[in-house]
């Protein structure tokens, strides 16, 4: 009999309760338990009950609601609940809006009555909207933007696009949705460097810099940590780990970009390298630096420390999170659709794919083999709405553009040649992906000094996210502080 019940049982034999499975909601791709975030909210010494639960919003979006019986009055604010649970949990589990009850609705047999429980009233973080001023028609177009990405019915003009509940995917669908508004482009950086609506309303307001670096987490004494891009060239996959990384660890994204400055496609991924390199110099012109990659990230990270230690420069950090060798991109086909365009799409679309048997993976491919590139798209769009995954709520046009940029990144990584560097080097492998050990050894190579391994949970997209994120966080914070 199945009662519902998740346990395992630890190394001296003891049964651990893990909760429960009707309890369990995958929300953006990440599987997450209401259950742990409750018991973490009751560890709060304000707070006698919690209660968690997922609200469709009329966008279609869903949302973490936690509902809160506190010990006294006042109840603890949203935003110090929010804070609260940022420094135990990773983001993705951290509920959007906060509701104070004086007691939990119970049903006749004593059980919560889930179906009791009120809509939020308020904004996922409680401040006051400064109604004094009234909005400009380009903070009413803002706010209408955050308004129907975050389901939000009206914007704090002082809260982050994160704090609301922004992620990675909403943060790409937000700055594309911004630019058909302007009619102009809008680097992504901006929405880093202004995340409320205060400041990106005055930051609009001026011309925009160049979308050198990304800030992911700009504030800290320490020195700098640049994240270099993955095929594709998006940094966001990164945030995660910079925010986890604390206040004092600065944390810039490099992003990727598929033409030269003179308009040309890149004859190289050194070429590319040294473009990146340069945008880092800019910013931080003397050594010595700290650099980090995932996926192809990882062999430009190791490219830039080359370039960097030509010029005469200290490299002081290299890490590789999952990163294929170029033996790798020339044992696969670079311009196979399905891969691409997975990538393209997101990582809950990917996440769907890799779980498919090799039947069903082929029956997809052959399908897309034989359509036009467009069509492709529109294909695996259906088949993902089919199965109830999330795709990128980005339009064909500009996912063709995004698999285009991953076909050609891929066919550089190919033809890359390894140049060893002085550097130590750091690698983290994802258990689930079996990289086989030839390919380990390319790495092994691609340094004089010592390269120091360990492990990751998940697969290729997975260890980047949560859960997995903060061991990795853990032991990344570990080897930076060690050099």
């Amino acid at each position: 009999y199945r009662t519902g019940d998740r346990a395992r049982y630890l190394p001296d034999g003891t049964l651990a309760y893990l909760g429960r499975t009707d309890h369990q909601v995958k929300l953006r791709g990440i599987r997450i338990e209401l259950g742990e975030i409750e018991q973490i909210l009751e560890q709060h010494p304000a707070l006698r009950q919690a209660l968690v639960v997922t609200r469709e919003e009329p966008n279609g979006t869903t949302r973490l609601v936690a509902y809160m019986v506190s010990r006294h009055a006042p109840a603890p604010t949203s935003q110090a609940l929010r804070q609260f649970l940022l420094q135990r949990l990773p983001e993705a589990m951290v509920p959007a809006a906060f509701v104070a009850l004086e007691r939990l609705p119970l049903t006749p047999n004593g059980k919560v009555d889930r179906q009791a429980l009120p809509k939020p009233s308020t904004d996922p973080v409680v401040v006051p909207v400064d109604t004094l001023v009234p909005p400009t028609p380009l903070e009413q177009t803002l706010e209408a933007l955050w308004g129907e990405l975050l389901g939000v019915s009206q914007v704090p003009r002082h809260d982050t696009f994160f704090a609301l509940g922004g992620n990675s995917l909403l943060a790409m669908q937000f700055i594309y949705r911004l630019e058909q508004a302007l009619g102009r482009p809008v680097p992504l950086m901006t929405l880093f460097q202004a995340p409320t609506i205060a400041s990106l309303t005055q930051t609009l307001a001026k011309p925009l810099a160049s979308d050198l670096l990304v800030p992911l987490q700009p504030e800290g004494s320490r020195p700098p940590l640049f994240c270099l891009p993955p095929a594709g060239g998006q940094v966001l996959a990164y945030e995660p780990l910079a925010r986890l990384l604390g206040p004092d660890q600065p944390v810039y994204g490099v992003p990727g970009t598929a033409l030269t400055t003179t308009g040309q496609a890149f004859p190289s991924l050194t070429a590319m390298a040294e473009v990146y390199t340069t945008r880092i110099r800019t910013h931080q012109p003397e050594g010595p630096y700290y650099l980090l990659g995932w996926s192809m990230g990882g062999v430009l990270a190791q490219a830039v420390a080359e370039i960097l230690e030509s010029q005469g420069h200290t490299v002081a950090f290299v890490g590789l999170i999952d990163a294929y060798p170029p033996a790798f991109a020339r044992q696969t086909d670079g311009t196979e659709p399905l891969a691409v365009l997975a990538l393209a799409c997101g990582g809950a679309l990917v996440d769907a794919l890799m779980q498919l048997d090799a039947a069903a993976q082929e029956d997809l491919r052959k399908a897309l083999y034989r359509l036009s590139p467009m069509a492709r798209i529109h294909h695996l769009q259906d088949w993902a709405h089919t199965h109830g995954v999330d795709s990128v709520g980005l339009p064909p046009a500009v996912l063709l553009q995004q698999a285009e940029h991953i076909a050609s990144h891929l066919a550089l990584l190919a033809s890359h040649t390894i140049r060893p560097i002085r550097a130590a080097m750091h690698a983290w492998w994802a258990t689930e992906n079996g990289l086989p050990h030839a390919w380990r050894q390319v790495w092994e190579e691609a340094t004089h000094a010592a390269i120091h391994t360990a492990v990751l949970a998940g697969n290729h997209f997975t260890c980047l996210r949560a859960p997995h994120t903060q061991a990795l966080v853990a032991q990344l914070r570990q080897r930076l502080g060690a050099v």
